[in-house]
């Protein structure tokens, strides 16, 4: 038996199989990074397009949202009018007076995957929505 024929064929197998392993490693990750710049692209191509069916309504969303107290807030409803609606500070109004045909812009909005509708009136801004928008060159 010749140990050190036995010892290379091992050694070699073992870096063949470690090898194997990190190249699939990084063919995963870079793929995944790659994938997520996409994803990144694609909604910011998305957020042109609505913009250009919306502006005034993409302008008064991202001003809420770029305002220092209301960072975080990420509920929006739709009124018919100014009206008093109670509000706790956490959640957006936004008026059918103010925006020619609301629902529908929203039902874009929705489609695009920008807001979730909670109810009839009330949705939830997604976080890709909140990063896309406050970087977004109006």
């Amino acid at each position: 038996m010749n140990w050190q024929l036995i010892t290379t064929s091992l050694a070699t197998f073992l870096i063949g199989v470690v090898t194997g392993a990190c190249g699939s490693y990084f063919a995963s990750k870079y793929t995944d990074k790659r994938r997520h710049a996409e994803a990144k692209k694609t909604l910011a191509q998305k957020l042109k397009k609505v913009y250009q069916l919306m502006p005034e309504l993409i302008e008064e969303i991202k001003d809420d949202l770029t305002k220092e107290d209301f960072k975080t807030v990420r509920e929006i409803v739709i009124l018919n009018r100014p009206n008093g609606y109670w509000d706790d500070g956490l959640t957006f109004a936004y008026y059918k007076t103010r925006h020619h045909d609301l629902k529908g812009k929203f039902s874009v909005l929705q489609n695009s995957g920008f807001v979730i509708p909670v109810s009839d009136d009330k949705y939830k801004i997604t976080e890709e929505f909140v990063e896309l928008i406050t970087n977004f060159k109006c």
